[in-house]
């Protein structure tokens, strides 16, 4: 078999500590320098054109989150594409009836449009470049200029990092949903051998329209909740997956009667993303 078990033990979106320090912590910097102030001068901004750089370097951070998952989404479906068809190429040389397992393989690779990822990237990118043209003439810039630019920036992030969790929950949601049910179909294609092999089940399907809805009341500040919950459910379901190819070795073990199984994989050269990736 093809698969590769624990293809990457790097196959997590992203920590939950770290992901709570960079995404909450960076806003909370502002609150904290906006209670420092308060508590030294009495005083409050009367604008939040004082801290037009803590908002620049705070959106950039944020994109740069939003487009993480659509990087770690897309990364891992490739992955999701190999392993069942290594499964269905497993079943078909054991004369199992694989058509039901051959659907949902191609149902699957269908799953994830490509084009979303370079969507993503694009946007990062102006997020990035905008920023960057703005910290260098901020000062050559009127207040009122600023102002209107860093309600632009605020606005373009949260819409765009609120339109991006939104897609990557509904996309790991439907992942979840073909891969439980092409175990199902590898399970009842082998229900003649000894032991009997289990299945992943299916998440419970979250409602995107609730999240939708609270980032539209909120203006956006959801958001910075919601990617920390969309990246704990893409790390949950990496995780069961990892305990399912974990059974799946251990029942062909065990079907066949060997003492261990050689995993072979073919070594090729990482992407920048993906050395990136490795990296942090």
């Amino acid at each position: 078999m093809n698969c590769v078990l624990h293809r990457s033990d790097r196959d997590v979106v992203l920590g939950f500590v770290v992901t709570i320090i960079a995404v909450i912590g960076v806003p909370g910097l502002i609150v904290w320098e906006l209670a420092s102030m308060y508590l030294e001068y009495e005083v409050v901004p009367h604008s939040i054109v004082e801290f037009y750089i803590y908002t620049l370097f705070m959106s950039i951070l944020i994109a740069f989150f939003s487009f993480w998952l659509v990087f770690a989404l897309h990364r891992h479906h490739e992955r999701d594409v190999e392993w069942e068809a290594s499964l269905t190429e497993y079943a078909e040389g054991q004369g199992k009836n694989t058509i039901a397992m051959e659907a949902l393989t191609k149902e699957m690779d269908r799953i994830v449009n490509p084009r979303v990822f370079w969507i993503a990237l694009v946007l990062f990118v102006i997020i990035v470049i905008s920023n960057l043209l703005q910290g260098i003439f901020y000062l050559f810039m009127s207040d009122e200029l600023v102002f209107i630019l860093e309600n632009f920036t605020i606005a373009y992030v949260a819409v765009s990092m609120s339109l991006i969790d939104l897609y990557v929950l509904d996309r790991i949601q439907k992942i979840d949903s073909i891969q439980s049910r092409f175990t199902q179909s590898f399970s009842d294609s082998m229900v003649n051998e000894v032991p009997v092999i289990g299945t992943m089940n299916e998440r419970k399907k979250q409602h995107l329209w609730p999240h939708a809805l609270l980032m539209a009341v909120t203006l956006g500040l959801y958001g910075l909740f919601f990617i920390i919950w969309v990246a704990h459910t893409m790390n949950d379901h990496i995780k069961k997956q990892w305990t399912y190819e974990r059974e799946v070795v251990e029942w062909m073990m065990a079907k066949d009667n060997v003492d261990s199984i050689d995993v072979s994989i073919t070594p090729r050269k990482l992407n920048l993303l993906e050395k990136i990736y490795r990296f942090v």
